[in-house]
């Protein structure tokens, strides 16, 4: 499974970031977007550096 974490400190980067991925033709599985601010975000964030270690 490939999982890619990217951390942005605004809305348009981590848009260009999603277009540039979207758009290099790398197989992936999954892609998701989250606020950094969200619950969702850490608890994901948590688990994959777990998972890492």
């Amino acid at each position: 499974m490939t999982v890619i974490i990217s951390e942005h400190d605004d809305q348009q980067a981590a848009y260009d970031v999603c277009k540039a991925f979207s758009a290099s033709g790398l197989p992936y599985d999954a892609f998701m977007m989250v606020s950094s601010d969200s619950e969702q975000y850490s608890r994901l964030k948590s688990r994959l550096l777990e998972t890492i270690q």
